[in-house]
């Protein structure tokens, strides 16, 4: 820079640009320095930390870090979070989450997804035992079951009633499971989602394959 300078106090490298400087620093006002405020500072840096992170004041590499720059979630899209000043798919806490436009503010730390608590109440989850009795864990938070899958974990109820969409006990019910009685047999109702030889409510004989669709409630 050509200004005499107080080596004792000041013991950072002199710099021409950040090329004499090492990692992330950049080179201001001829010195080596951590923080940068624009790209120009960190010029020639040899690691290919050339372009300036204006939040985390650090230079780094554009080429192979193409993520959004971020001071918090609001910068970043969808359920992205700001980590480390970066817009990241994966959060570990809430407060990455923060500013999140589309109101995630939330982290799920099973998904490493930010996500709308007010809307969205469920318990999360990273399997059915941290759920409900009859709740499955479906894309980490505890709601109702689509596949076996989703209840395993549960302390007995590892099956899926794909109909009601709740976990059950395949070895102490085994009734066959139905959207209505067109899938049980003979004079059969469906009766919350199960096949079963009582019935309260004609409604529950609806689609009988044998024409069967009238209860009579006396003998059920």
């Amino acid at each position: 820079s050509g200004a005499c300078y107080d080596a004792t106090t000041n013991t950072a490298t002199i710099c021409g640009d950040a090329g004499e400087c090492t990692g992330t620093e950049a080179c201001v006002s001829n010195f080596c320095n951590s923080a940068c405020s624009t790209s120009s500072e960190c010029t020639g840096n040899a690691a290919g930390n050339t372009t300036c992170n204006t939040f985390s004041t650090t230079c780094y590499d554009a080429t192979s870090n193409t993520a959004t720059i971020c001071g918090d979630a609001g910068e970043c899209t969808g359920t992205e979070a700001c980590v480390s000043n970066f817009c990241n798919s994966a959060c570990s806490s809430s407060s990455q989450c923060t500013g999140n436009a589309a109101g995630n503010t939330t982290c799920n730390t099973h998904s490493t997804t930010c996500y709308d608590a007010t809307s969205n109440t469920n318990t999360t989850c990273a399997d059915a035992s941290t759920c409900t009795a009859t709740q499955g864990c479906v894309n980490n938070f505890c709601t109702s079951c689509t596949a076996n899958s989703d209840c395993t974990a549960q302390t007995s109820n590892t099956t899926c009633n794909t109909h009601s969409g709740a976990c059950y006990d395949a070895t102490t019910n085994t009734a066959t499971i139905c959207g209505d009685a067109g899938e049980c047999t003979g004079t059969e109702a469906c009766v919350s989602n199960f096949c079963n030889a009582a019935c309260s409510a004609s409604s529950q004989c609806s689609g009988n394959a044998a024409g069967n669709t009238t209860c009579n409630t006396f003998s059920t």
